[in-house]
């Protein structure tokens, strides 16, 4: 008879493997991939920077300042994807074998730090326009949105890859059917898409400024979709899920963004929505989404 004693190391086994190579078991598909790194990007605050975009360029050159813009991250977070995807390992594993155990650490620091940013601008509005929405004056109130939304975005943090699956299914399509009927009636508000390109730039932004801008709206959290692609079955599954998200979604973020200004005078779809008396829409694409 053997005493039984508690598991060892070895059969202790982490589901979202983050400092091993994912093994080929536990690769997902391509629509996986894809949902997650579009509901990854699909973010209402990169908004704000078409916002500053929209009133610097005539409609044709701000279609091609976005365009170039989410040509190179696209490009770059591609490449980044497809090296996650080989290796099976997160942005900061990888980093080992480039810059050390102790390079590896600061890119860890830095990377870890703007998500920490991040994490607290998306808590922060989610309480700042909850509260508008309800008309709720004081800080208390406020601050128990906060905590709640703390608490909801840890969870699906706990759960990992398959919290941002499931939470990616159900709210990125419902967030892109409000964000293109929003666009419908900013078209109405200027006259249709004549009206939209008639409309002349009232500020100022030089080109390289404004492609800078589209770029950084999501190059640090680019720099890590290795988190997300190493999951992929193949290379080329996780290039493709990466220029839907990064080329198309976060693309289509700022355009709306842009368009948003252009016709209503403000970036963010939730604030436009409440704007049009849609509060409870605007919840919707507020919490779906953040």
């Amino acid at each position: 008879m053997t005493a039984s004693g508690p598991p060892t190391t070895a059969e202790v086994v982490d589901p979202d493997y983050p400092v091993t190579p994912v093994p080929a078991h536990a690769r997902k598909s391509f629509l996986s991939i894809a949902v997650v790194l579009l509901g990854f990007t699909v973010f209402t605050p990169t908004m704000l920077a078409g916002a500053t975009l929209g009133p610097a360029f005539a409609f044709d050159d701000l279609v091609l300042v976005i365009l170039a813009g989410s040509l190179i991250l696209g490009a770059y977070v591609a490449v980044m994807g497809w090296v996650g995807a080989r290796t099976g390992l997160t942005t900061v594993v990888m980093a080992r074998y480039t810059l050390g155990t102790r390079g590896a650490k600061l890119a860890s620091i830095l990377l870890g730090g703007t998500q920490i940013g991040w994490y607290g601008v998306v808590v922060g509005t989610i309480g700042d326009l909850t509260a508008e929405a309800l008309d709720w004056r004081s800080y208390g109130a406020r601050a128990a949105v906060m905590v709640v939304t703390s608490a909801l975005m840890c969870a699906t943090a706990y759960w990992g890859y398959r919290g941002m699956y499931w939470v990616s299914l159900v709210s990125t399509p419902l967030i892109l059917v409000l964000a293109f009927w929003v666009v419908g009636r900013s078209l109405q508000e200027v006259g249709g898409l004549d009206g939209l390109t008639s409309i002349r730039p009232t500020a100022s932004m030089a080109v390289a400024v404004a492609v800078t801008t589209v770029v950084g709206t999501f190059v640090s959290a680019g720099t890590q979709a290795p988190n997300w692609t190493r999951f992929a079955q193949r290379g080329s599954h996780a290039v493709w899920a990466c220029v839907i998200g990064f080329l198309v979604g976060n693309g289509l973020m700022v355009f709306f963004g842009a368009i948003g200004a252009l016709t209503f005078g403000e970036g963010d779809f939730v604030l436009v929505l409440y704007q049009l008396g849609l509060v409870g829409w605007g919840l919707v694409l507020l919490f779906g989404n953040l």
